[in-house]
């Protein structure tokens, strides 16, 4: 792995702005940490994550311009400060986005058999009363819509569409196609455009997990296990970018980044 990876701290703008991440908060967190690391005597070259709610829409991979009105600017002055910069990423693409809709026509998502009702979704098989609690709550968050003032662009409600499964987030998702190569390609170049356009040094990637695909998945390469797909996420994208971190791995140790 890269030396930055494991030998210096990795910041993440999660812990202190949460969702309310903005250019602002970003830049005020990296001072207070160069203040800190000044007081212990610690020479800097740490990384700093802009985690969940930097993007306009899941899976656009473009900046709130609201809240990260010169994201460019931001990166360079983080860079000035001596931070590397990444940025919180997932394999997912909120329907009614126009990534979304681009992966649609181009073939690049998985597609999937008729969901459960939410009845069924909510006591599915023998879950138990966390899984249950959880699993209300995201369908109670899609139906209303919460936080208020949310994102445009949803799923509509609380109903899943074939393709479509629910996250942490607010919205159905669609999750993207890893055995399908061209989809891999698609989405590694349109992190590179990202990378080289705002000048970030790398990203990290969540999800990945089997439990993040749609009810009956079906994919361009039959899966011979569920457990393929975290293997592909990691072996097609991640790699793909030496500063990166991923929280799934499976047959995947020659992977040079960091699995947290």
């Amino acid at each position: 792995p890269a030396d930055a990876l494991v030998y210096k701290p990795i910041w993440t703008t999660w812990a202190t702005a949460h969702a309310d991440v903005t250019q602002e908060s970003t830049l005020s967190f990296a001072k207070e940490i160069l203040a800190a690391q000044k007081a212990a005597s610690f020479a800097n070259g740490s990384i700093i994550e802009i985690d969940d709610r930097w993007q306009c829409l899941y899976g656009e991979l473009d900046f709130d311009a609201k809240k990260f009105p010169d994201p460019k600017g931001m990166v360079k002055q983080l860079h000035d400060m001596g931070f590397l910069v990444t940025v919180w990423v997932m394999p997912f693409l909120q329907e009614g986005s126009p990534a979304c809709e681009e992966a649609k026509r181009l073939g690049y998502l998985m597609e999937g058999s008729q969901p459960p009702t939410e009845v069924g979704e909510i006591f599915n098989g023998n879950a138990g009363f966390g899984q249950i609690l959880g699993t209300a709550v995201k369908v109670v968050v899609d139906r209303v819509d919460w936080p208020p003032g949310h994102w445009e662009g949803g799923g509509g409600g609380a109903d899943l569409q074939p393709g479509q499964f629910r996250w942490w987030g607010t919205q159905p998702v669609r999750g993207i196609d890893f055995t399908n190569e061209d989809a891999c390609e698609w989405f590694v170049s349109r992190l590179k455009h990202l990378q080289e356009d705002i000048g970030l040094d790398g990203f990290k990637f969540d999800a990945g997990e089997p439990c993040f695909m749609p009810y009956g998945a079906k994919t361009r390469v039959p899966l011979k296990t569920p457990q393929e797909y975290s293997q592909l996420y990691v072996d097609k994208v991640v790699s793909k970018f030496p500063i990166s971190e991923v929280r799934v791995a499976m047959g995947t140790n020659d992977y040079r980044g960091l699995v947290r």
